[in-house]
């Protein structure tokens, strides 16, 4: 269905960038990135990163247990549009 979406980062696109990065990566994330396509219902996968400080950065085991606490309570990590 046509071609698709040029990553952009900060307004610039980093599509070369990107494709390196997914030639590179590890043979064990391949494998898990291939299991996991058989649960996506979809062929568009759109990654937002935002930031911003935060009282609690660098607290890795707290970002972790506020992930498990959401994914708890809404029954996964993944945030579908309703």
């Amino acid at each position: 269905p046509g071609e698709p979406t040029k990553p952009v980062l900060r307004g610039h696109n980093v599509a070369a960038d990107f494709d390196h990065a997914l030639r590179n990566l590890d043979k064990a994330v391949k494998k898990k990135l291939r299991y996991f396509k058989n649960f996506i219902e979809t062929e568009d996968i759109h990654l937002f990163g935002l930031v911003g400080a935060t009282e609690i950065d660098g607290r890795r085991d707290l970002h972790a247990e506020l992930a498990n606490k959401f994914a708890g309570s809404a029954g996964s990590l993944v945030l579908r549009d309703t």
